[in-house]
C-alpha cells in the first residue's frame, strides 16, 4: 500500500456516500466540509490496514506520517504492535487527506452555490455520481467550471438554453460528484 492507494481509497469512500450528502443554498463552506467528512467517517469508521505486508510498507516508508503515542496495551506479539502502529499511521494520513479533499470540494461547491443564488435559486441541490443535465447543451460555463442553463442576457452567454424549454439549471462536477439544481425562474 502506498499514499496513492490511500488517496484513491478516500476518493472512493466519498463517491460511495454521495447519496448521504445533502446540500442546500443555506450551507456555507464549513457546513459542506462537515457534511462530507461526517458522511465518510460514519460509513467507513474502521477503514485501515489488514495485510501484514501493507503494515510493514507503511511503517518503513518515510512517505507515511509517524504514528505517535500508539497504545500497545493488550498487544501480545510484535505483529500485533506492527499492525496497531500501521493502522494509526494509516488513519492519520486518511484523516489528513479526507480533510484536504473535503476542503477543496467545499470551496468548489460554494462557488456553485453562490452562482445559483445569484441566478435566483434557493433550495436543495441534487447530487449524483454522474452528470445530471448533461444531455442538454448548456448556455455558458463560469470560469470556475459551473455549467448554466438559462436565458440570461449577458455578454458571456452563448445563446438561451433552457432545460425542457423552460427550466433554468446549474451543474458542476466536483471531484467524484456532480451537484446541480433545476428551477423555474421568477420573471
Amino acid at each position: 500500500m502506498n499514499i496513492k492507494d490511500l488517496e484513491d481509497n478516500v476518493t472512493n469512500d466519498i463517491s460511495n456516500v454521495i447519496d448521504k450528502i445533502k446540500i442546500d443554498t443555506d450551507a456555507d463552506g464549513n457546513d459542506i466540509y462537515q457534511v462530507i467528512t461526517d458522511a465518510v467517517k460514519d460509513s467507513y469508521p474502521d477503514n485501515g490496514v489488514i495485510y501484514v505486508n501493507d503494515a510493514f510498507n507503511i511503517i518503513t516508508s518515510s512517505a507515511w506520517p509517524s504514528a505517535e503515542n500508539v497504545d500497545f496495551t493488550g498487544m501480545t506479539s510484535s505483529l500485533d504492535c506492527l499492525m496497531q502502529e500501521a493502522n494509526n499511521a494509516y488513519m492519520i494520513a486518511y484523516d489528513e487527506h479526507l480533510s484536504e479533499i473535503s476542503h477543496e470540494l467545499a470551496e468548489e461547491i460554494m462557488e456553485m452555490i453562490n452562482k445559483a443564488v445569484e441566478l435566483g435559486f434557493e433550495g436543495d441541490f441534487e447530487i449524483s455520481d454522474s452528470t445530471i443535465y448533461g444531455w442538454e447543451a448548456h448556455n455558458y460555463e463560469t470560469n470556475e467550471g459551473t455549467c448554466v442553463w438559462s436565458d440570461e442576457e449577458a455578454p458571456y452567454a452563448y445563446n438561451p438554453s433552457l432545460l425542457e424549454g423552460e427550466l433554468w439549471a446549474i451543474e458542476k462536477t466536483v471531484g467524484p460528484m456532480t451537484i446541480g439544481a433545476a428551477w423555474y425562474p421568477e420573471k
